[in-house]
């Protein structure tokens, strides 16, 4: 049967949910900011597959990880920029924030298609990150950033590095409820 799609959403969330689970997963090359929301419905733009959610510097950071079995391109990339488009919409528009916001895209993926534009395109992108990973059924599962653009990663050690804030779930399904962070 293999690794699936769910295997890799499976192990991220469930170590996302802890400090210690995000330590394992740093190790192994991934690094999560915070606590994780899974299958978080953009009502009319699609579910995204996990979701981070943090404070960093006074700042609201919102990190999209759309996951894919095998490669990711410009059909992925695509599809994270409009939940990364619903993200920014509900949060203007169903929050009383006054804080600034960050909305960050991470793809994982076994590969990279080399064939649709996406490559010449991510170099001149700042807010996405690109994640291959590597499954192995004995050794476990690793992960390679592609090209190391995540300036958040040089805040991992210190104390005030992305504190999670709230059940975005709960921020995502109210209606005409202004929250405030």
């Amino acid at each position: 049967m293999g690794f699936l799609e769910k295997d890799l959403e499976d192990l991220i969330f469930n170590n996302s949910q802890s400090v210690e689970g995000r330590m394992k997963l740093a190790e192994r090359g991934l690094l999560i900011s915070a606590k994780t929301y899974r299958q978080v419905e953009l009502s009319g733009y699609g579910r995204l597959d996990l979701l981070s959610v943090s404070m960093c510097d006074n700042r609201l950071l919102f990190n999209i990880y759309e996951l894919k079995k095998e490669t990711v391109g410009m059909k992925t990339f695509l599809q994270a920029c409009r939940y990364r488009q619903a993200l920014q919409n509900i949060v203007i528009n169903r929050t009383k924030t006054k804080r600034e916001s960050e909305y960050k895209i991470v793809l994982i993926g076994r590969d990279v298609k080399k064939d649709d534009g996406f490559l010449e395109l991510y170099e001149y992108i700042d807010f996405v990150d690109v994640i291959i990973y590597d499954h192995d059924d004995i050794l476990g599962t690793t992960f390679y950033y592609l090209e190391q653009k995540n300036t958040l990663c040089e805040s991992l050690n210190t104390d005030k590095y992305c504190l999670p804030i709230c059940d975005l779930r709960e921020l995502i399904t109210i209606n005409n409820v202004e929250l405030e962070f």
